[in-house]
């Protein structure tokens, strides 16, 4: 069982909080997030309660919940909140996903997901295009107007 402590206490409106919902969503309870962390249940309970968990705890925690692990260490006061990491943005999932595989024993899975994201990318561009035409023909087009979604490519 791994016991990694850290005396640094934060608010329970922050991380405390942020665990206790985090739970009750994936209706756990502290004792079964501690079975599967490898951690004592009553680390699990300071953790909710005030303790800030090490580094190493919020890379646990992030495993444990499939989340982020750079939100977790935001949270936790161990990085600076350079900017609000939403944990249900599904790119901010996704990029906590890529970043725990080992790329080079998958490289050729990694060339269809290039693939699959760069299709992707094209359909959104000819939906922006197409969203521009549309303004255009309907004569609300001004290409001086900021959009509402960015069009990085857009022809004008």
């Amino acid at each position: 069982m791994v016991a990694i402590v850290s005396t640094t206490l934060v608010s329970m409106s922050e991380f405390g909080a942020w665990l206790q919902r985090e739970l009750d969503r994936r209706e756990l309870r502290p004792a079964d997030f501690a079975r599967r962390a490898d951690v004592n249940p009553s680390m699990v309970t300071r953790w909710m309660h005030g303790t800030t968990p090490s580094p190493e705890s919020c890379e646990l925690i992030a495993d444990v919940f499939g989340v982020n692990p750079d939100m977790v260490l935001t949270l936790a006061g161990h990085r600076p909140n350079i900017e609000d990491l939403d944990p249900d943005d599904p790119v901010v999932e996704l990029q906590a996903l890529v970043r725990r595989i080992q790329w080079q024993h998958h490289q050729p899975e990694l060339k269809m997901i290039r693939a699959q994201l760069e299709m992707l990318r094209t359909e959104d561009r000819e939906r922006r295009h197409m969203l521009v035409d549309a303004a255009r023909a309907a004569g609300r087009f001004d290409p001086f107007e900021e959009p509402s979604t960015p069009l990085d490519d857009r022809r004008v």
